[in-house]
């Protein structure tokens, strides 16, 4: 399925406004959009005649406004200022009408309207420049994309940080918001060498890959004769620092749904992704993640660290992948009462979501990642379990080549996971290498999960599985 963008002749709308002055009963949206996007360098001056320009997109797209844009309108008002600011001078007079120019570039940068689908049968990339991405970011602030073409739970544009609902964390879309209208200011200073889409395409590419696992499991687990390191990281609070992020050399994993996207509740999703603007185009991109697929984005910027001359922010790696919903999983299913995440197809499942993350570098290079960064996993909303989730990524780095795990753990809350992690790792280092491949200890948890569907009467909880692995990988 191919992702249409509003430029297609293919897209039409009612215009509801009579902008055009045309008797016909539909017209071209593009047309529409163009006509109020010409308009608005005139006519938007300030906040409210903003807002009202994106009220005009939403009903002539979607036939009706959003519920509001309270926050976005909050916001506004105190990232720019009152309208005599400097800022705010500066947002309507100069970048406002660099971001229509950027948004009506769209049907030069995409030239056949649309975003080309990923083969979901096998690893596929999808290249962009980042003048393309800038566009598309436009677009996702204007709200002026057109649907999914297929089903998801996820959003094509920004609109869900834009009303003051009561699922938002109005700390973390506050940050985001930030974030985007930072990357704004950015690219009103674009065609400056060394601006953001200054860059040509082979210079500084923004890299999408649907990566999907067609490989043996059994076969992979095998030839992984032994765990490489795993090095415990406990931060005070969470971190968003580029050693944090897989850089240099190495990846970050972002604990993505399988509809991928963002969201207003502030998940480590959202704030990954949020605080990236050139990642965002990652929700028009892919069908909800299957199985044995992961999404990989390359060469997005974070905000914030933008000028800092040392980072290589074009080798930075996200990867997206998603855990199993086992908050959803019945307590009375096969797996036991106190840890879904045993059951056999389960833990074969997060194995292979995890390896196909690990298992290939960046563009351009056939080495390993020199690390990969992650946390906890899908131990949050999605209920996993802590100990589980963690010896599963070690496993899967340790198969996909990757010569360190870094596993961050932030907040006191997190606090004494990470000493009981430490304490595990020590613990298997402290065992022959022979006794503690990758494949003996992901095998003591298949053992284990066996177990509990054969009845087996041993009792592990939910915090006993590092206690019960070191026990018996022991010679």
């Amino acid at each position: 399925m191919t992702f249409i963008l509003p430029c297609s002749p293919t897209i039409t709308r009612q215009d509801r406004f009579d902008f055009l002055e045309s008797d016909d009963l539909e017209a071209s949206f593009w047309i529409i959009l163009e006509y109020i996007l010409s308009d608005s360098l005139e006519s938007v001056t300030d906040v409210a005649s903003l807002i009202n320009v994106l009220e005009t997109i939403s009903v002539i797209l979607r036939g009706e406004a959003l519920t509001n844009y309270t926050f976005l309108q909050y916001f506004l008002d105190t990232h720019l200022g009152d309208s005599k600011s400097e800022k705010s001078k500066d947002f309507f007079a100069v970048i406002w009408p660099g971001l229509v120019h950027l948004a009506l570039e769209l049907p030069s940068l995409f030239p056949d309207s649309c975003i080309p689908p990923f083969n979901g049968k096998s690893t596929s990339e999808l290249i962009l420049s980042r003048r393309q991405v800038a566009s598309l970011v436009v677009h996702q602030f204007l709200c002026s994309l057109p649907a999914h073409p297929w089903q998801t739970e996820s959003f094509v544009d920004l609109s869900p940080w834009y009303a003051d609902s009561s699922s938002l964390h109005r700390g973390a879309v506050h940050a985001y918001l930030t974030a985007l209208f930072t990357y704004f200011e950015r690219l009103a200073t674009s065609n400056d060498e060394g601006g953001i889409i200054h860059y040509q395409v082979d210079d500084w590419p923004i890299i999408f890959t649907v990566r999907v696992f067609d490989e043996d499991l059994e076969f992979r687990l095998s030839s992984s004769s032994r765990l490489n390191r795993m090095d415990v990281i406990t931060l005070p609070q969470a971190s968003t620092a580029p050693e944090y992020l897989g850089l240099p050399g190495g990846a970050c994993v972002v604990s993505a749904n399988k509809c991928l996207g963002f969201g207003p509740t502030g998940t480590q999703e959202e704030v990954h992704v949020g605080i990236s603007p050139e990642a965002y185009p990652a929700t028009l991109l892919a069908p909800p993640l299957r199985d044995n697929q992961v999404l990989v984005c390359q060469g997005s910027v974070l905000h914030a660290e933008t000028k800092d001359t040392h980072v290589d922010w074009r080798s930075r790696v996200m990867l997206f992948m998603d855990a199993l919903e086992l908050d959803l999983v019945d307590s009375s299913s096969p797996a036991g009462e106190y840890i879904p995440d045993l059951r056999p197809d389960y833990l074969c499942r997060e194995l292979i979501k995890a390896y196909t993350a690990f298992s290939t570098s960046t563009r351009g290079s056939s080495e390993s990642y020199s690390h990969v960064a992650t946390g906890l996993w899908g131990c949050g909303a999605f209920g996993g379990n802590r100990q589980v989730k963690a010896i599963i990524q070690w496993c899967a780095a340790s198969m996909a080549g990757v010569s360190a795990l870094r596993y961050i753990c932030s907040g006191t809350d997190q606090y004494d996971f990470a000493t009981e992690l430490q304490q595990f790792v020590s613990g298997v280092e402290d065992i022959p290498e022979e006794d503690r491949g990758a494949e003996k200890v992901f095998s003591t948890l298949i053992d284990r999960g066996k177990g509990l569907q054969g009845g087996v009467s041993e009792h592990v909880g939910p915090d006993g599985v590092f206690q019960y692995v070191l026990r018996h990988l022991m010679p």
